[in-house]
């Protein structure tokens, strides 16, 4: 799972696109499946509304028409009448002329009605496949029949639905009759006749599937809409992240410069200088070259403080420090505020000799400050007093030698023997 989740925000954009185009596929498909369904229920519920105002029309024809010409002489009910004068049509040959009234374009329902099964001929199956399929299945179910299907020139909802017919005027009167439980299953076959509703889906399907485009260019839109706005709220949030870690670098390096540097003279602590010791006792022994330490320790500080008061001191502690500081030219040189008024000074690849040249720079570096000091016994401004030891580190040696020499030196020498001087102890 872990490993999911950090595939996930390592290619967050890739699949917030994959995800956008799964969802615009899906609308897609749902809009043109959903459309289909709209279609085919609003032409069945219309097919059966054709059907049952057919049925209407043949039954109010039947009734208030044909009923009441049929005993006026010199009428005649005949599906024939366009050849008889005085002839009007029977009420099924009136329904075939009204559905091909109604039939005002190639978009218009074709609407046909058979008198009964039997006069489905084979070469009327042959033209109409549908209406084999659905006397067929009428002869064994008293329900419609419909289906969506495909003609060489347009797809159509066809729709099929039973109507039993009864002979009331000798073959030229036939009228629907809805109930037919009086009827035995030989007559049901032969007077059995059928609506059928074609109705054609080609103009309505066009316009499902351009709506369908419609909606699939706005799903896609909306989809990059969202796509760009992923990857902008991505790169910002990148953005932040590498700000935040940036600062938490700086924060982290603030942190260990502070938990390695004096707060006050921002140079390095008792920590750093005995972590580079070590580090320089090892690599000087390895290379067989000379490691210098000096201790230098401000003369009568205490008095400069009683005197002056502790914020004056402090920021003598920063100029010594940073006079010091500017002493040091090798790399690998370092000074470090060791006590309060004691600076240590580590000098890698620094024999005794070239020790002395730096603790004499350091001493003239210290007086050119002019930092008065009128309680000072040996100078009129303030001094240091250093002890220096040098070594050549050995297997039998320790680097706290190192620094017991360079005290020694400081407080048995230098100290007492006068201060503002420096004294070295080589080993």
């Amino acid at each position: 799972m872990q490993r999911f989740t950090q595939f996930l925000y390592r290619h967050s954009v890739i699949c917030l696109a994959s995800f956008i185009s799964l969802c615009v596929s899906v609308a897609i498909a749902g809009s043109l499946v959903f459309g289909h369904h709209l279609l085919e229920v609003q032409s069945l519920q219309s097919a059966k509304a054709y059907s049952q105002i057919v049925k209407t029309a043949w039954t109010v024809y039947h009734d208030d028409v044909a009923q009441r010409l049929r005993s006026i002489d010199g009428i005649t009910i005949t599906s024939q009448y366009k050849n008889i004068v005085g002839g009007i049509p029977t009420p099924l040959a009136y329904i075939n002329q009204l559905s091909q009234r109604l039939q005002s374009s190639p978009d218009s329902p074709q609407i046909v009605v058979r008198a009964n099964v039997s006069s489905l001929t084979n070469q009327d199956a042959v033209a109409d496949p549908f209406q084999k399929k659905a006397q067929d299945y009428l002869l064994r179910h008293n329900d419609a029949f419909y289906q969506v299907g495909t003609t060489e020139e347009y797809q159509a909802f066809s729709y099929a639905e039973p109507v039993l017919m009864i002979d009331k005027c000798k073959d030229c009167n036939l009228l629907p009759l809805e109930t037919s439980s009086a009827v035995s299953t030989k007559d049901v076959e032969e007077s059995m006749g059928f609506v059928t509703v074609h109705q054609p889906l080609t103009t309505m399907i066009e316009s499902v599937e351009r709506d369908t485009r419609i909606i699939g260019a706005a799903s896609a839109l909306l989809g990059c809409i969202g796509l760009m706005g992923g990857i902008l709220i991505n790169q910002q949030h990148k953005a932040s992240q590498r700000i935040l870690r940036d600062e938490l670098e700086q924060k982290t390096i603030a942190l260990e410069r502070l938990d390695l540097t004096d707060s006050l003279t921002q140079v390095a602590n008792k920590r750093q200088f005995l972590k580079a010791l070590n580090q320089e006792w090892r690599r000087v022994w390895r290379q067989n070259g000379h490691l210098s330490l000096m201790i230098c320790d401000i003369d009568y500080f205490k008095l400069y403080n009683e005197s002056y008061g502790t914020q004056a001191g402090d920021q003598s502690l920063k100029q010594i420090a940073q006079a010091i500081q500017t002493q040091l030219k090798r790399a690998g040189d370092l000074v470090a505020r060791f006590q309060d008024d004691e600076f240590y000074v580590l000098l890698p690849e620094t024999n005794a000799a070239e020790a002395e040249e730096v603790a004499a720079m350091l001493l003239d570096a210290i007086h050119r400050l002019k930092i008065i000091h009128e309680q000072s016994d040996v100078s009129p401004y303030v001094s240091i007093s250093i002890g220096i030891a040098s070594t050549i580190p050995a297997r039998d040696h320790h680097p706290d030698e190192l620094i017991e020499q360079a005290e020694q030196a400081l407080y048995n020498e230098a100290k007492q023997s006068g201060r503002n001087d420096f004294a070295v102890q080589a080993f």
